[in-house]
């Protein structure tokens, strides 16, 4: 499959190309044009499936692109735009031309990932329709994204969680189904932890899709053994949908070992896997939730495999159940000693009822206070239980009351230390955010404003953007762009002194990027300031 990606920003062509795993979508080949008419001849000799237009371009935009593609009867791509406008007055006529989707710049990586998912698609369903005889690899091959894009649509509430309605659909699609076969789901959850440093998330999401259907299905697989997954920022999760009759309890504990010790040996990560009960496909939806659920709330869970049925079924301490609001409140305060206090008595009210189940639940009750307490002050748990004191700390809390006391201690000594560092970063923030008020107007990136608050550019640019929300980038094209408005309200200076005066040295990308924020190009924002005056 092919596409070309049509804007006059380089920065956004580059953009692009990075952050889509295109081999996992099919896209083998990918083409660039930074105008319409450049762009209209490489869809003549290239024959891309898919064409990915700005809107506003020179020479030719990406509406007049599409109403030519549109004229000509041997021309069939899918169209898609991206725009910078919230408000896309130009989507009558682009329906008018066949382009079915529009992405707002900025996006995300996963917005742009789900529209060209949508889109691949739809070109294997035009290449199904028009398979010849002599096609049958390639359909199989298409089949098989058809086949995912429907279990995806059932699991996200697309497809209606109906059986009747489920089988309606797979009539529709031409797909063979059996609505009333019972199969387990399965869930694999992947912190990406520090490996996120050394590989791009598109091939890291590209290796661990790899790494797990080698492991539990082999290079030989069926139609229905496939892997659907998504990312969350810094965090992996796959579906998949699994036979009974073909693994058993120990085949599962074992592939789950397997893809664990791959994991932290050629990763540095691990897994947690959740399985369901056996399942019709109009409960998918129901179960995935309840396991996205599970993710979110149970963050202190990691290279667990857990039974969904047995998990329901856990015991739990009715008698006395541990406080999380005093554990939390001697965080807050300060009060390590009042914790050990607290924790010496609750221990000691169980009595014959420590048993390993019940030392289980508290332990992992302990686990989601401290991480609550770290997420809650948006502080990253990663490293966390990564070095063999912390492992063995944590590993024998469950022994006994005593080793229990001693992990809380080193939980919130660790806790405590966090948030110390915390404050220190507001403080080197700042720091940088002043330098960058006062230097934007000179050619500075990450590397100088690195070197004036004394931290590496790649730690600075991590700590900048949790604490600001916006890339180090980002925020100097932002006093850029607010002391641009200040200079066109305030002087006569044209666009181009005034992009040069305000550090920008290509016009172009002064005009995108202002445009970006400010949803106006700089002729339309000094125009409605004069009708303002």
């Amino acid at each position: 499959m092919k596409i070309l990606i049509v804007d006059d920003d380089r920065n956004i062509v580059e953009s692009i190309r990075g952050m889509v795993p295109w081999m996992e979508l099919g896209i083998e080949e990918v083409y660039e044009a930074d105008q319409g008419q450049r762009a209209l001849e490489l869809i003549y000799e290239k024959k891309p499936d898919i064409v990915l237009s700005d809107v506003e371009m020179p020479v030719m935009d990406g509406l007049d692109l599409a109403e030519k593609i549109a004229a000509d009867p041997r021309l069939d791509p899918e169209v898609m735009f991206l725009t910078c406008h919230a408000d896309f007055h130009y989507a009558q006529r682009a329906i008018h031309y066949g382009v079915r989707e529009y992405l707002l710049k900025p996006f995300l990586p996963e917005e742009l990932v789900a529209l060209l998912s949508k889109a691949v698609v739809r070109c294997l369903e035009k290449g199904r329709r028009q398979q010849s005889q002599g096609g049958e690899a390639a359909g199989s091959k298409n089949q098989d994204y058809v086949w995912r894009s429907f279990v995806w649509d059932i699991l996200d509430r697309t497809i209606e969680s109906d059986r009747e309605e489920i089988k309606r659909v797979a009539k529709k699609r031409n797909i063979t189904l059996d609505t009333k076969a019972k199969t387990r789901l399965l869930a694999i959850g992947i912190h990406f932890k520090t490996v996120g440093k050394r590989f791009r998330q598109a091939d890291l999401r590209f290796i661990l899709r790899n790494i797990i259907l080698e492991i539990y299905y082999g290079l030989e697989r069926e139609k229905s053994e496939f892997l659907i997954e998504y990312t969350l920022p810094d965090y992996y999760r796959g579906y998949a949908v699994i036979s009974e009759e073909k693994y058993d309890r120990m085949v599962f504990e074992d592939k789950f070992k397997r893809l664990n010790d791959v994991l932290k040996q050629y990763l540095d990560l691990c897994a947690t896997c959740l399985i369901s009960e056996q399942i019709g496909m109009e409960k998918y939806a129901d179960k995935r939730e309840q396991m996205d659920q599970f993710f979110s709330h149970n963050i202190s869970f990691s290279s667990s495999m857990i039974w969904l049925e047995e998990l329901e079924q856990k015991p739990a301490l009715e008698q006395h159940k541990l406080s999380q609001q005093e554990i939390t409140r001697c965080l807050r305060e300060r009060k390590k000693k009042e914790l050990f206090l607290y924790l010496q008595g609750f221990l000691g009210q169980q009595g014959n009822g420590l048993d390993a189940k019940n030392m289980k639940v508290i332990h992992h009750d302990l686990m989601q206070v401290f991480y609550g307490y770290l997420y809650e002050n948006q502080i990253s748990t990663h490293g966390l239980l990564e070095d063999e004191v912390s492992r063995k700390v944590h590993e024998a809390a469950e022994y006994s009351s005593i080793h229990m006391i001693k992990y809380a201690g080193y939980m919130y000594d660790y806790v405590i230390r966090q948030m110390e560092a915390a404050r220190e970063a507001e403080t080197v923030i700042e720091k940088a955010r002043k330098y960058i008020a006062g230097h934007f107007r000179e050619n500075i990136g990450r590397g100088e404003v690195a070197e004036e608050v004394g931290l590496a550019p790649n730690y600075l640019g991590m700590l900048f953007r949790k604490e600001n929300g916006q890339t180090i980038r980002e925020y100097i094209n932002f006093c850029r762009i607010e002391e641009a408005k200040r200079l066109m309200e305030t002087t006569n200076l044209n666009i181009t002194e005034m992009a040069l005066q305000v550090g920008f040295d290509n016009i172009t990308y002064f005009s995108t990027i202002f445009k970006k924020y400010t949803g106006l190009s700089p002729i339309e924002y000094r125009k409605s300031l004069k009708k303002k005056s």
